[in-house]
C-alpha cells in the first residue's frame, strides 16, 4: 500500500469573533477605541477577533482585573473583566 503525504504542511489556527451581541456598527466603533487608547492595529471591519480581544484583554488587565494571557481568547477569564468593564459604563 502507498504511503499517503499530508494534505498540508502549513500551519492551522482558528480566527474566531465575539462581539458579544454589538452590531457590526458598535463593534466598528469599539476598535476605533481600541486603536486609540490599546494598541489595536488591525482592520476596522466590526468583527471583534483575536487582535480585538488582544487590545481589549490590555484595557482589562489594566483596569478591570484580568489576570490571565494577552491572548486574544475571550474565555472566562476576559467575560468576568469584560462585566466588570460593562457594569463600571
Amino acid at each position: 500500500m502507498p504511503q499517503q503525504s499530508p494534505a498540508s504542511t502549513q500551519s492551522v489556527s482558528i480566527l474566531a469573533t465575539q462581539n458579544f451581541g454589538l452590531s457590526a456598527a458598535q463593534a466598528k466603533k469599539v476598535q476605533g477605541w481600541l486603536a486609540e487608547y490599546w494598541e489595536y492595529n488591525d482592520s476596522i471591519d466590526g468583527l471583534l477577533g483575536t487582535n480585538s480581544w488582544k487590545a481589549f484583554q490590555r484595557c482589562l488587565k489594566t483596569y478591570y482585573g484580568y489576570t490571565g494571557a494577552i491572548d486574544g481568547d475571550a474565555g472566562s477569564g476576559t467575560r468576568t473583566a469584560f462585566k466588570a468593564f460593562a457594569d463600571s459604563r
